[in-house]
């Protein structure tokens, strides 16, 4: 199942390749406007491996399908960001199409929101926002003053919630949970050493005391914010994060859902099955 849009174009460039290098794989190409899920299931019961490509959004969808029906998946890069085939080490195509030809998978874990599953990030509140901030910013700024500039905009347009995190109370906007552990530390997390941990990721900023947006961004800009009080940075297993009053966006592999204010995240570990050739 193949996005013949995604990547401004890389993902016509998959189907050609798919045809070419797998002549007996039944390709089929994602109208617009239909439900990836939808179609995956509808032709997972006739499929010996699942194949998707496309971005992050597209390998979320073929996890989940492939988890619910015991397929392996082929992930093929296809998408503007990647992050899940780079981690997995399969980001040049014909890389995962050999591990098909050679039959080699690895167990990876998902994370698994509110019953759905993700394979790389979630958040809450306005930690999206503060990603595309601090993007945007990284190439004039650097990334240490960008993240910085970053915290105070984003934490100056928007009110702190009330959360209770198993059971403990915090105030904060931003909230990332990884599948598996990221790094580097701090609120820049970019890739995972392993996808097959078992734990999730659990970092947010706790906004709740005097001057704390200052504080958090002089600890950005030196270097120091993991070992500020007001950074909270956690390896758990399950975690479950209730918004006292109201509710909040979630965000799962960049696809957005509003109005959540009991959120369960969880994990489970080596449920995916990937092919990617033999380490060297």
């Amino acid at each position: 199942m193949i996005n013949p849009k995604s990547g401004s174009g890389r993902g016509a460039e998959l189907i050609e390749l798919l045809r070419r290098e797998l002549p007996d794989a039944e390709v089929v190409e994602l109208e617009d406007g239909s439900d990836l899920i939808a179609q995956l299931r509808r032709v997972a019961p006739r499929a010996r491996v699942l194949a998707v490509g496309g971005g992050d959004g597209t390998m979320t969808a073929g996890a989940t399908v492939a988890v619910e029906s015991g397929l392996p998946l082929l992930a093929l890069t296809g998408g503007t960001f990647n992050h899940f085939t780079t981690d997995v080490g399969i980001e040049d195509p014909m890389r995962a199409i050999e591990a098909v030809r050679s039959g080699h998978t690895i167990a990876v874990d998902v994370g698994t929101v509110n019953g759905q599953l993700f394979v790389n990030t979630s958040s809450i509140g306005s930690y999206p926002a503060f990603v595309a901030t601090r993007e945007g910013l990284e190439h004039r700024l650097g990334k240490p003053l960008a993240a910085a500039v970053s915290v105070v905009r984003t934490l100056a347009r928007e009110v702190p919630m009330t959360l209770l995190v198993d059971g403990r109370r915090h105030s904060s906007a931003l909230v990332f949970v990884g599948n598996g552990g990221y790094q580097p530390t701090g609120f820049a997390p970019s890739w995972r050493p392993r996808l097959d941990d078992g734990l999730l990721d659990l970092r947010l900023l706790d906004v709740g005391r005097r001057w704390a947006a200052l504080r958090i961004a002089m600890s950005l800009l030196t270097g120091r914010l993991e070992r500020s009080p007001l950074y909270i940075e956690q390896r758990v297993a399950s975690t479950e994060i209730v918004i006292v009053e109201g509710s909040t966006l979630l965000a799962r592999d960049g696809e957005v859902s509003e109005d959540e204010s009991r959120i369960r995240y969880g994990v489970m570990p080596g449920a995916l099955r990937v092919f990617c050739p033999p380490a060297d």
